[in-house]
């Protein structure tokens, strides 16, 4: 299961309007170590798919702290979905 990380960009229209442009990237793949090593600890073996595992409570709030606490310990994979998301925002503009 990967993490994933989004953008939200509002523009304000001629009209007065606002419309809001989202992006998102993929900051921590499935298969990284550091997140199997967390998600390990919130999931037991599948009875349903041998050598799969179920989560068994939501890590969410442990993801957060772990990976994204005020973007102070951001390792590599997380900088470059950053870096991708707000170059693209950066590109949408409002003509």
């Amino acid at each position: 299961m990967p993490v994933l990380m989004r953008g939200e960009k509002s523009l304000r229209l001629s009209n007065g309007e606002t419309i809001y442009a989202n992006y998102t990237s993929t900051a921590i793949d499935g298969d990284d170590a550091r997140l199997v090593e967390l998600l390990n600890n919130y999931s037991e073996p599948s009875d349903f798919e041998p050598g799969a595992r179920e989560l068994t409570e939501n890590p969410e709030n442990e993801i957060k702290q772990k990976f994204f606490q005020d973007f102070s310990n951001l390792q590599t994979p997380e900088k470059n979905a950053l870096t991708e998301i707000e170059n693209v925002l950066k590109e949408i503009t409002a003509k």
